[in-house]
């Protein structure tokens, strides 16, 4: 006993404020602590995540971009449109009147080709009969050869024959069978360098024939017409689709005539 300490009163554990402890079996009380410590447990539950707003946020950051550049883009253009008004302005009157020209100068070309001129051929050799543009000039030879009737149509004059010349319209009356004049163009069809398809002459339409477009002679693309004369042939072609294309179709052929 401590001298110091005087005797706790009858009925009082010896440390107040602390719980008993129960004696031990050997006589020894253990050492417990002053208090015991409560851990925490950690919350519960999942883990959310603001997915909504930052996709919301995504949106409003592109929409903001997107309209932030089309505000830039429009304010650019509206700068350079009244910078340069007058130079758009002479630009524009410019081409207006190069259209209006280059339309007026087509239907004067047009004007001009009529009235149409005719050329026909000997009665012996079929009577073809051409209808052309008079603005076109042409030379005709008659009963020469192999090619009874020869001609040559050119806008204001007629190039020689040798001079490699994009002929707007070539009449050839041939002395050798349809079938044969035919069948020489079997190795270019095969080849693809020309399509060969029926053809009937609008005026003369109990005659089969065969119309021929691509490149009819080496370097000219263009169109022939074969029709069958009895045992010779006729072929009207033009060496140039593009330049002489429009005649080809709505002068010469839609107005063909000829003595089967």
């Amino acid at each position: 006993m401590n001298p110091q300490m005087p005797n706790p009163p009858q009925g009082m554990p010896p440390n107040p404020g602390l719980p008993p402890v129960a004696p031990s079996s050997g006589g020894q009380q253990p050492f417990q602590p002053p208090y015991q410590q409560l851990a925490g447990k950690p919350a519960s539950g999942k883990k959310h995540h603001p997915w909504g707003l930052i996709i919301a946020l995504v949106v409003f950051v592109l929409a903001f971009l997107g309209s932030s550049g089309f505000g830039f883009w429009a304010y650019a253009q509206m700068q350079d449109y009244k910078n340069n008004v007058d130079e758009k302005v002479a630009v524009a009157v410019d081409a207006a009147v190069k259209q209006a020209e280059e339309t007026k100068e087509k239907e004067f070309l047009e004007r001009s080709k009529s009235p149409y001129k005719k050329y026909k051929g000997p009665a012996t050799f079929g009577a073809v009969e051409i209808t052309y543009p008079r603005t076109w000039a042409a030379t005709v030879s008659e009963a020469s050869g192999n090619t009874p009737v020869s001609g040559y149509f050119h806008p204001d004059y007629v190039p020689g024959p040798k001079s490699e010349t994009a002929f707007a319209l070539r009449v050839e009356v041939l002395e050798q069978p349809y079938d044969r004049i035919l069948g020489s163009y079997d190795a270019n069809a095969k080849k693809g360098t020309i399509k060969v398809a029926p053809f009937k002459a609008k005026r003369v339409p109990s005659v089969l024939g065969a119309r021929i477009d691509g490149e009819i002679e080496k370097g000219f693309q263009g169109s022939s017409i074969l029709l069958p004369l009895r045992d010779k042939t006729i072929r009207i072609t033009t060496l140039s689709g593009k330049s002489f294309g429009a005649d080809f179709n709505k002068v010469v052929l839609e107005n063909l005539i000829f003595t089967p």
